[in-house]
Protein backbone atom coordinates (compact mmCIF):
# COMPACT_ATOMS: atom_id res chain seq x y z
CA UNK A 1 0.00 0.00 0.00
CA UNK A 2 1.28 3.62 -0.51
CA UNK A 3 0.42 6.51 1.49
CA UNK A 4 -0.47 5.95 5.23
CA UNK A 5 -2.19 2.83 6.40
CA UNK A 6 -6.11 2.77 6.96
CA UNK A 7 -7.36 2.84 10.39
CA UNK A 8 -9.78 0.30 10.71
CA UNK A 9 -12.91 -0.14 13.04
CA UNK A 10 -14.67 -3.56 13.53
CA UNK A 11 -17.53 -2.11 11.13
CA UNK A 12 -15.27 -2.23 8.15
CA UNK A 13 -13.06 -5.27 9.01
CA UNK A 14 -16.94 -6.76 9.14
CA UNK A 15 -17.91 -5.01 6.08
CA UNK A 16 -15.14 -6.02 4.28
CA UNK A 17 -15.81 -10.13 5.56
CA UNK A 18 -19.24 -9.69 4.81
CA UNK A 19 -19.14 -8.35 1.17
CA UNK A 20 -15.52 -7.01 0.28
CA UNK A 21 -17.62 -5.25 -3.03
CA UNK A 22 -19.04 -2.94 -0.50
CA UNK A 23 -16.01 -2.27 1.70
CA UNK A 24 -15.04 -1.22 -1.81
CA UNK A 25 -17.46 1.69 -1.99
CA UNK A 26 -18.62 2.16 1.11
CA UNK A 27 -14.61 3.03 2.39
CA UNK A 28 -12.29 3.26 -0.84
CA UNK A 29 -14.12 4.47 -3.62
CA UNK A 30 -16.96 6.84 -1.15
CA UNK A 31 -19.74 6.25 -3.79
CA UNK A 32 -22.39 9.05 -3.41
CA UNK A 33 -25.63 7.76 -3.71
CA UNK A 34 -28.79 7.99 -1.28
CA UNK A 35 -28.40 5.75 1.94
CA UNK A 36 -31.25 3.63 2.07
CA UNK A 37 -32.79 4.07 5.48
CA UNK A 38 -33.86 0.67 6.87
CA UNK A 39 -36.69 0.47 9.21
CA UNK A 40 -34.24 -2.03 11.40
CA UNK A 41 -31.59 0.87 11.25
CA UNK A 42 -33.89 3.84 12.01
CA UNK A 43 -35.22 1.88 15.05
CA UNK A 44 -31.60 1.29 16.65
CA UNK A 45 -30.69 4.38 16.27
CA UNK A 46 -33.83 5.76 18.22
CA UNK A 47 -33.30 3.19 20.45
CA UNK A 48 -29.57 4.35 20.90
CA UNK A 49 -30.53 7.72 20.97
CA UNK A 50 -32.92 7.85 23.89
CA UNK A 51 -30.47 5.45 25.73
CA UNK A 52 -27.92 7.64 25.68
CA UNK A 53 -29.95 11.16 26.50
CA UNK A 54 -31.44 8.80 29.71
CA UNK A 55 -27.39 8.22 31.22
CA UNK A 56 -26.71 12.09 29.85
CA UNK A 57 -29.41 13.02 32.24
CA UNK A 58 -27.90 10.51 34.94
CA UNK A 59 -24.38 11.70 34.60
CA UNK A 60 -25.62 15.04 35.24
CA UNK A 61 -27.87 14.03 38.63
CA UNK A 62 -31.20 14.24 37.03
CA UNK A 63 -33.16 11.16 36.28
CA UNK A 64 -36.26 10.94 34.40
CA UNK A 65 -39.48 9.45 34.86
CA UNK A 66 -40.66 6.56 32.99
CA UNK A 67 -43.26 8.92 31.22
CA UNK A 68 -41.05 11.60 30.63
CA UNK A 69 -38.56 8.64 29.05
CA UNK A 70 -41.10 6.86 26.87
CA UNK A 71 -41.87 10.79 25.88
CA UNK A 72 -38.68 11.80 24.50
CA UNK A 73 -38.59 8.16 22.71
CA UNK A 74 -42.28 9.08 20.91
CA UNK A 75 -41.34 12.81 20.43
CA UNK A 76 -37.89 11.66 18.39
CA UNK A 77 -39.81 8.56 16.40
CA UNK A 78 -41.78 11.54 14.91
CA UNK A 79 -39.52 13.74 14.28
CA UNK A 80 -36.44 12.22 12.81
CA UNK A 81 -39.30 9.50 10.92
CA UNK A 82 -39.21 10.44 7.11
CA UNK A 83 -40.90 8.89 3.98
CA UNK A 84 -37.68 7.14 2.31
CA UNK A 85 -37.35 4.80 5.31
CA UNK A 86 -37.98 1.13 3.22
CA UNK A 87 -39.51 -2.02 5.10
CA UNK A 88 -38.26 -5.53 3.33
CA UNK A 89 -40.39 -7.55 5.52
CA UNK A 90 -43.46 -6.12 3.73
CA UNK A 91 -45.85 -7.92 5.98
CA UNK A 92 -44.82 -5.18 9.08
CA UNK A 93 -45.71 -1.28 9.51
CA UNK A 94 -43.56 1.45 10.57
CA UNK A 95 -45.59 1.42 13.04
CA UNK A 96 -45.30 -2.10 13.97
CA UNK A 97 -42.23 -1.19 14.64
CA UNK A 98 -42.55 1.45 16.91
CA UNK A 99 -44.40 -0.55 19.33
CA UNK A 100 -41.10 -3.00 19.16
CA UNK A 101 -39.39 -0.51 20.43
CA UNK A 102 -41.57 0.94 22.87
CA UNK A 103 -42.07 -2.32 24.33
CA UNK A 104 -38.12 -3.02 24.63
CA UNK A 105 -37.50 0.37 26.49
CA UNK A 106 -40.32 -0.30 28.53
CA UNK A 107 -38.48 -3.44 29.89
CA UNK A 108 -35.33 -1.91 30.09
CA UNK A 109 -36.92 0.60 32.88
CA UNK A 110 -38.51 -2.03 34.18
CA UNK A 111 -35.57 -3.60 35.00
CA UNK A 112 -32.68 -1.15 35.51
CA UNK A 113 -34.65 1.81 37.19
CA UNK A 114 -33.26 3.58 39.25
CA UNK A 115 -29.95 3.21 37.02
CA UNK A 116 -27.90 3.35 40.28
CA UNK A 117 -26.25 -0.43 40.45
CA UNK A 118 -23.23 0.69 38.45
CA UNK A 119 -21.47 4.09 37.44
CA UNK A 120 -21.79 5.36 34.26
CA UNK A 121 -17.91 6.55 33.03
CA UNK A 122 -18.72 7.60 29.65
CA UNK A 123 -21.03 7.37 26.80
CA UNK A 124 -20.09 7.36 23.16
CA UNK A 125 -16.74 6.73 23.86
CA UNK A 126 -14.08 6.42 21.18
CA UNK A 127 -11.30 4.58 21.45
CA UNK A 128 -8.05 4.39 19.67
CA UNK A 129 -5.74 1.61 20.01
CA UNK A 130 -2.74 -0.35 18.16
CA UNK A 131 -2.70 -3.66 17.43
CA UNK A 132 1.30 -4.16 17.00
CA UNK A 133 4.12 -2.00 18.51
CA UNK A 134 4.56 0.41 15.32
CA UNK A 135 1.51 1.36 15.23
CA UNK A 136 1.30 -0.40 11.98
CA UNK A 137 -1.87 -1.88 12.23
CA UNK A 138 -4.46 0.81 14.01
CA UNK A 139 -8.23 0.39 15.15
CA UNK A 140 -11.11 2.76 16.41
CA UNK A 141 -14.51 3.00 17.50
CA UNK A 142 -17.35 3.92 19.57
CA UNK A 143 -18.23 2.14 22.93
CA UNK A 144 -21.87 2.98 23.83
CA UNK A 145 -21.40 3.04 27.29
CA UNK A 146 -18.73 2.18 29.79
CA UNK A 147 -19.51 1.49 33.24
CA UNK A 148 -17.72 0.68 36.64
CA UNK A 149 -19.28 -1.48 39.17
CA UNK A 150 -19.24 -0.51 43.19
CA UNK A 151 -16.42 -3.63 43.41
CA UNK A 152 -14.07 -2.12 40.39
CA UNK A 153 -15.24 -4.33 37.42
CA UNK A 154 -15.40 -1.74 34.16
CA UNK A 155 -18.34 -3.05 32.30
CA UNK A 156 -17.96 -2.39 28.18
CA UNK A 157 -22.03 -2.29 27.11
CA UNK A 158 -23.61 -2.23 23.58
CA UNK A 159 -26.90 -2.11 22.68
CA UNK A 160 -28.62 -4.58 20.06
CA UNK A 161 -31.99 -4.60 18.54
CA UNK A 162 -31.35 -7.27 16.63
CA UNK A 163 -33.59 -9.94 16.09
CA UNK A 164 -31.41 -12.90 17.18
CA UNK A 165 -29.95 -13.54 20.27
CA UNK A 166 -26.57 -15.14 20.24
CA UNK A 167 -25.21 -18.15 21.85
CA UNK A 168 -22.53 -17.95 24.53
CA UNK A 169 -20.22 -19.70 22.09
CA UNK A 170 -20.85 -16.99 19.19
CA UNK A 171 -20.77 -14.11 22.18
CA UNK A 172 -17.21 -15.47 23.28
CA UNK A 173 -15.65 -15.14 19.94
CA UNK A 174 -17.22 -11.67 19.32
CA UNK A 175 -14.49 -9.09 18.07
CA UNK A 176 -15.74 -6.18 18.50
CA UNK A 177 -16.32 -5.43 22.43
CA UNK A 178 -13.04 -6.97 22.83
CA UNK A 179 -11.28 -4.86 21.04
CA UNK A 180 -12.97 -2.42 22.89
CA UNK A 181 -11.37 -3.90 25.89
CA UNK A 182 -7.47 -3.59 24.37
CA UNK A 183 -8.35 0.11 24.63
CA UNK A 184 -9.90 0.81 27.61
CA UNK A 185 -6.92 -1.00 29.29
CA UNK A 186 -4.72 1.38 27.80
CA UNK A 187 -6.89 4.62 28.28
CA UNK A 188 -7.61 4.18 32.41
CA UNK A 189 -5.36 2.42 35.14
CA UNK A 190 -7.29 -0.14 37.12
CA UNK A 191 -9.24 -2.16 34.44
CA UNK A 192 -7.47 -5.15 34.47
CA UNK A 193 -11.40 -6.73 35.31
CA UNK A 194 -13.75 -5.89 32.40
CA UNK A 195 -16.72 -7.42 31.22
CA UNK A 196 -18.10 -7.30 27.90
CA UNK A 197 -22.27 -6.93 28.05
CA UNK A 198 -24.65 -6.82 25.24
CA UNK A 199 -27.55 -5.80 26.02
CA UNK A 200 -30.38 -7.35 23.45
CA UNK A 201 -32.97 -4.60 24.04
CA UNK A 202 -35.92 -6.85 22.03
CA UNK A 203 -35.26 -10.44 23.78
CA UNK A 204 -34.43 -7.84 27.75
CA UNK A 205 -31.28 -10.26 27.85
CA UNK A 206 -27.75 -9.76 28.97
CA UNK A 207 -24.75 -11.76 27.03
CA UNK A 208 -22.10 -11.48 28.83
CA UNK A 209 -18.57 -12.20 28.05
CA UNK A 210 -15.00 -12.04 29.82
CA UNK A 211 -11.27 -12.30 27.75
CA UNK A 212 -8.15 -13.72 29.19
CA UNK A 213 -4.85 -11.80 28.63
CA UNK A 214 -4.56 -14.79 26.15
CA UNK A 215 -7.44 -14.41 24.33
CA UNK A 216 -7.17 -10.72 23.62
CA UNK A 217 -3.40 -11.50 22.02
CA UNK A 218 -5.33 -14.12 20.34
CA UNK A 219 -7.59 -11.64 18.65
CA UNK A 220 -4.80 -8.82 17.83
CA UNK A 221 -3.03 -11.33 15.92
CA UNK A 222 -6.29 -12.37 14.02
CA UNK A 223 -7.27 -9.49 13.37
CA UNK A 224 -4.11 -7.98 11.86
CA UNK A 225 -4.36 -10.92 9.73
CA UNK A 226 -8.10 -9.90 8.67
CA UNK A 227 -6.42 -6.46 8.09
CA UNK A 228 -3.36 -7.97 5.87
CA UNK A 229 -5.98 -9.76 3.51
CA UNK A 230 -8.03 -6.01 3.25
CA UNK A 231 -4.86 -4.39 2.34
CA UNK A 232 -3.95 -6.88 0.24
CA UNK A 233 -7.49 -6.69 -1.31
CA UNK A 234 -6.82 -3.09 -2.32
CA UNK A 235 -3.52 -3.15 -3.50
CA UNK A 236 -4.78 -5.84 -6.46
CA UNK A 237 -7.87 -3.95 -6.46
CA UNK A 238 -10.02 -7.65 -6.11
CA UNK A 239 -13.30 -6.78 -4.41
CA UNK A 240 -15.56 -9.68 -5.00
CA UNK A 241 -19.21 -9.74 -4.08
CA UNK A 242 -20.70 -11.94 -1.41
CA UNK A 243 -24.72 -12.21 -1.79
CA UNK A 244 -26.49 -12.86 1.30
CA UNK A 245 -29.81 -12.56 3.44
CA UNK A 246 -28.17 -8.93 4.06
CA UNK A 247 -27.98 -7.53 0.29
CA UNK A 248 -31.88 -6.64 0.27
CA UNK A 249 -30.69 -3.81 3.05
CA UNK A 250 -27.39 -2.24 1.04
CA UNK A 251 -27.12 0.88 -0.02
CA UNK A 252 -25.45 -0.07 -2.80
CA UNK A 253 -27.97 -2.55 -4.25
CA UNK A 254 -28.73 -0.70 -7.41
CA UNK A 255 -25.24 -0.48 -8.04
CA UNK A 256 -24.10 -3.64 -7.56
CA UNK A 257 -23.56 -5.79 -10.53
CA UNK A 258 -25.55 -9.05 -9.26
CA UNK A 259 -28.50 -6.53 -8.26
CA UNK A 260 -28.51 -3.62 -10.69
CA UNK A 261 -30.31 -5.75 -12.78
CA UNK A 262 -33.21 -6.97 -10.32
CA UNK A 263 -33.27 -2.95 -9.12
CA UNK A 264 -34.01 -1.63 -12.57
CA UNK A 265 -36.89 -4.65 -13.34
CA UNK A 266 -38.85 -4.83 -9.82
CA UNK A 267 -40.78 -1.65 -10.19
CA UNK A 268 -41.66 -2.21 -13.52
CA UNK A 269 -45.48 -3.41 -14.54
CA UNK A 270 -45.74 -7.24 -15.80
CA UNK A 271 -46.06 -6.18 -19.66
CA UNK A 272 -42.34 -3.95 -19.06
CA UNK A 273 -41.08 -7.11 -17.28
CA UNK A 274 -41.49 -9.52 -20.11
CA UNK A 275 -40.10 -7.27 -22.50
CA UNK A 276 -36.95 -6.28 -21.00
CA UNK A 277 -34.11 -7.43 -22.57
CA UNK A 278 -32.29 -8.80 -19.68
CA UNK A 279 -35.34 -10.38 -18.46
CA UNK A 280 -35.99 -12.07 -22.40
CA UNK A 281 -32.41 -13.63 -22.27
CA UNK A 282 -32.52 -15.22 -19.39
CA UNK A 283 -35.94 -16.76 -19.72
CA UNK A 284 -34.32 -17.99 -23.04
CA UNK A 285 -31.25 -19.32 -21.25
CA UNK A 286 -33.53 -20.82 -18.96
CA UNK A 287 -35.41 -22.68 -21.15
CA UNK A 288 -32.94 -24.17 -23.68
CA UNK A 289 -31.03 -24.91 -20.32
CA UNK A 290 -33.99 -27.15 -19.21
CA UNK A 291 -34.33 -28.71 -22.27
CA UNK A 292 -30.37 -29.46 -22.08
CA UNK A 293 -31.29 -30.96 -18.90
CA UNK A 294 -33.96 -33.03 -20.08
CA UNK A 295 -31.96 -34.16 -23.20
CA UNK A 296 -29.59 -35.36 -20.97
CA UNK A 297 -31.74 -37.19 -18.75
CA UNK A 298 -32.74 -39.06 -21.56
CA UNK A 299 -29.44 -39.54 -23.36
CA UNK A 300 -28.22 -41.07 -20.01
CA UNK A 301 -31.56 -43.39 -19.63
CA UNK A 302 -30.95 -44.26 -23.36
CA UNK A 303 -26.83 -44.64 -22.41
CA UNK A 304 -28.35 -47.43 -19.79
CA UNK A 305 -30.24 -49.40 -22.15
CA UNK A 306 -27.60 -49.59 -24.53
CA UNK A 307 -25.09 -50.83 -22.05
CA UNK A 308 -27.35 -53.22 -21.10
CA UNK A 309 -28.21 -54.51 -24.80
CA UNK A 310 -24.44 -54.37 -25.75
CA UNK A 311 -23.95 -56.83 -23.34
CA UNK A 312 -26.66 -59.31 -24.55
CA UNK A 313 -25.10 -58.37 -27.74
CA UNK A 314 -21.65 -59.36 -26.66
CA UNK A 315 -22.90 -62.81 -24.86
CA UNK A 316 -24.88 -63.75 -28.09
CA UNK A 317 -21.91 -63.21 -30.51
CA UNK A 318 -19.50 -64.96 -27.94
CA UNK A 319 -22.22 -67.84 -28.16
CA UNK A 320 -21.95 -68.24 -32.06
CA UNK A 321 -18.78 -66.85 -32.63
CA UNK A 322 -19.19 -63.85 -34.86
CA UNK A 323 -18.03 -60.94 -34.72
CA UNK A 324 -20.60 -58.83 -36.64
CA UNK A 325 -24.69 -59.17 -36.50
CA UNK A 326 -26.49 -57.42 -39.02
CA UNK A 327 -29.70 -55.75 -38.81
CA UNK A 328 -33.16 -53.74 -41.05
CA UNK A 329 -31.13 -50.98 -42.06
CA UNK A 330 -27.44 -51.06 -39.66
CA UNK A 331 -24.58 -53.67 -38.85
CA UNK A 332 -22.91 -54.33 -35.64
CA UNK A 333 -19.37 -55.17 -35.35
CA UNK A 334 -18.29 -56.68 -32.18
CA UNK A 335 -15.33 -56.63 -30.32
CA UNK A 336 -13.70 -58.33 -27.24
CA UNK A 337 -10.35 -58.00 -25.62
CA UNK A 338 -8.49 -58.66 -22.66
CA UNK A 339 -6.35 -56.17 -21.28
CA UNK A 340 -5.93 -54.45 -18.06
CA UNK A 341 -6.99 -51.42 -16.08
CA UNK A 342 -5.33 -49.53 -13.40
CA UNK A 343 -6.83 -50.04 -9.64
CA UNK A 344 -9.68 -46.51 -9.91
CA UNK A 345 -8.46 -44.19 -7.64
CA UNK A 346 -12.18 -43.05 -7.36
CA UNK A 347 -13.24 -47.08 -6.05
CA UNK A 348 -12.70 -47.31 -2.47
CA UNK A 349 -12.24 -50.88 -2.51
CA UNK A 350 -9.41 -50.13 -5.03
CA UNK A 351 -8.09 -46.88 -3.61
CA UNK A 352 -5.37 -48.97 -1.61
CA UNK A 353 -3.85 -50.66 -4.69
CA UNK A 354 -3.69 -47.71 -6.63
CA UNK A 355 -1.71 -46.05 -3.69
CA UNK A 356 0.30 -49.08 -3.37
CA UNK A 357 0.92 -48.90 -7.66
CA UNK A 358 2.03 -44.98 -6.73
CA UNK A 359 4.54 -45.68 -4.24
CA UNK A 360 6.14 -48.83 -6.35
CA UNK A 361 6.37 -46.33 -9.68
CA UNK A 362 8.24 -44.16 -7.74
CA UNK A 363 10.45 -46.58 -6.25
CA UNK A 364 11.30 -47.76 -9.61
CA UNK A 365 12.05 -44.44 -10.17
CA UNK A 366 9.68 -44.29 -13.64
CA UNK A 367 7.14 -42.39 -11.58
CA UNK A 368 8.19 -39.11 -13.52
CA UNK A 369 7.64 -40.78 -16.41
CA UNK A 370 4.52 -42.16 -16.14
CA UNK A 371 3.00 -39.35 -13.92
CA UNK A 372 1.89 -37.25 -16.51
CA UNK A 373 0.54 -40.51 -18.76
CA UNK A 374 -3.02 -41.38 -19.41
CA UNK A 375 -3.38 -44.83 -17.79
CA UNK A 376 -4.35 -46.04 -21.21
CA UNK A 377 -0.61 -45.09 -22.20
CA UNK A 378 0.59 -46.86 -18.82
CA UNK A 379 -1.20 -50.36 -19.84
CA UNK A 380 0.26 -49.69 -23.39
CA UNK A 381 3.36 -50.13 -22.32
CA UNK A 382 3.03 -52.87 -19.95
CA UNK A 383 0.87 -54.73 -22.56
CA UNK A 384 3.67 -53.33 -25.43
CA UNK A 385 6.72 -55.53 -23.47
CA UNK A 386 9.20 -52.67 -23.64
CA UNK A 387 8.82 -52.36 -20.14
CA UNK A 388 12.16 -54.08 -18.11
CA UNK A 389 11.63 -57.61 -17.24
CA UNK A 390 11.49 -56.13 -13.48
CA UNK A 391 9.95 -53.83 -14.09
CA UNK A 392 7.29 -55.97 -16.04
CA UNK A 393 6.70 -58.13 -13.55
CA UNK A 394 6.39 -55.70 -10.87
CA UNK A 395 3.13 -53.66 -12.56
CA UNK A 396 1.62 -57.04 -13.08
CA UNK A 397 1.22 -56.70 -9.25
CA UNK A 398 -1.19 -54.12 -9.48
CA UNK A 399 -2.60 -54.13 -13.27
CA UNK A 400 -6.54 -55.66 -13.35
CA UNK A 401 -7.41 -58.32 -15.85
CA UNK A 402 -9.94 -56.44 -17.74
CA UNK A 403 -12.09 -57.42 -20.71
CA UNK A 404 -13.36 -54.23 -23.03
CA UNK A 405 -16.35 -54.90 -25.11
CA UNK A 406 -17.06 -52.54 -28.23
CA UNK A 407 -20.38 -52.70 -30.30
CA UNK A 408 -19.73 -50.19 -33.16
CA UNK A 409 -22.94 -49.60 -35.84
CA UNK A 410 -22.52 -49.19 -39.23
CA UNK A 411 -24.94 -48.68 -42.50
CA UNK A 412 -25.67 -52.07 -43.86
CA UNK A 413 -26.24 -49.78 -47.11
CA UNK A 414 -22.33 -49.05 -47.32
CA UNK A 415 -22.13 -52.98 -46.67
CA UNK A 416 -24.31 -53.96 -49.35
CA UNK A 417 -22.60 -51.26 -52.09
CA UNK A 418 -19.37 -52.59 -51.45
CA UNK A 419 -20.44 -56.41 -51.30
CA UNK A 420 -21.94 -55.37 -54.96
CA UNK A 421 -19.35 -53.52 -55.90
Amino acid sequence: MTGKPMVFSHSRLETFESCALKFKYQYIEKVEIPKRDSIEAFLGSRVHDVLEELYKHKLMGKTWTKEEFLGYYFNLWEKEKHDEIFIVKKQYTIEDYYRQGLEALTKYWDRYFPFESEKTIALEQRVYLSLDDGDRYRIQGFIDRISRTPDGVWQIRDYKTKRKLPTNDEAAKDRQLALYQIGIQKMWANTEKVELIWHYLLFDEEVKSLRSKKDLAKLKVETIRTIQQAEAAIQKNEFPYRESALCDWCDFFDICPAKKHLARVLPLAPKEFKEDEGVTLADKYSELHAKRYELKKQIAEIEEEMAQVEEEITRYAQQFGMTRLYGSSRYLNVKIDETFRLPANSNKAERPMREKLEEYLKKAGIWQDVSQLTPARLVNLFEAGTLEAKLQTGLSKYLIPHVVKQVRAGSTKDYDENFEG
